[in-house]
This record gives C-alpha cells, structure tokens and sequence, in this order.
C-alpha cells in the first residue's frame, strides 16, 4: 500500500504482512494516523513487513508498532526527513524472530514518546545513521544491536 503526498492519510490500523509479505510506503508528505497501531511482519513464520517513511512531512503516528512480532523478518526504514512518533516499540520480540529498524538521513526520527517503551530481542538491531535521531526515552532491551554511525546520527535518551 502507497500513501504518497501531502493530503493523502491512511487512518485506523496498519498491517505490512499480515500472514504473506506487505508492503506500507509513506513518501512525499503522506502520512498514517494508527490509533489502533502498527503491525509489521505479524501472525505467522512466514510473515515478512517492510515499512518505509519517506520524505519530508511523511510521518506515522500510533500507539504501538510491533515489529516482527509473530512473523519472520521485518523491517522498517525512516528516511530523507521521515518521521515515526509512537509509545511503545516492540520487535524481534522472540529469539527466532529478526527485526530492523533503520533511522537515516538528517532530519528522519523515530520518537518513543515520553513514558514509552521499547523492547528488543538478540535479532534485532537498530541502526541510526547519516544524521538520523533515534530520541528514546526508555531504552530497555533485552538483547539486539545497536549502531550509530555518521556525523550528525544521535541516540538521545
């Protein structure tokens, strides 16, 4: 599913392989609205989600995005000025599962809202690149890997 351009919304919940492999695209000012959250990669071990925001003024915003929750691998890619603000992140959240989260590009931040969580298994890896801003208020892992790299790129907790 696309949502591209300023105006276009997606609302409600969002699903990126659910049972299959999904795709969500948020580019050139879209955005998603998910009061009743974000799935990527979920239900089944054949479930693969790619989610990719992209774009200045591209944003999603949800209560919750899980991450190769119940799925295989999963992955998501804030980029070139992208936004994701949310209250709790959970991925890679079985040691079978993989999960990726790549913040990258000046201006592109993935906010855990204040009094938010984040949760993480040993195949996880969270990746903050190129003047990306990853603004974690309660980083708790339990395992997985985190990278930092590039002029500009900030773990803020």
């Amino acid at each position: 599913m696309n949502v591209t351009g300023a105006g276009s919304t997606l609302s409600g919940f969002g699903v990126a392989g659910f049972g299959g492999h999904g795709v969500l695209r948020i580019a050139d000012g879209g955005a998603a609205n998910l009061s009743s959250g974000l799935l990527i990669g979920d239900v089944s071990a054949n479930a693969k989600g790619e989610v990719y925001v992209d774009g200045p003024g591209s944003t999603i915003d949800t209560n919750v995005v899980r991450l190769a929750s119940g799925g295989g691998e999963s992955k998501m890619l804030i980029s070139n000025g992208g936004s994701v603000s949310t209250s709790t992140l959970g991925f890679g959240e079985t040691d079978s599962l993989s999960g990726d989260l790549t913040i990258r590009d000046a201006g592109s931040f993935f906010l855990v809202q204040p009094g938010g969580s984040i949760g993480t298994s040993p195949n996880s890896t969270i990746n903050v690149s190129n003047g990306g801003v990853f603004p974690s208020g309660n980083y708790s892992p339990i395992g997985g890997q985190l990278n930092i790299e590039g002029a500009g790129s900030l773990l803020n907790s």
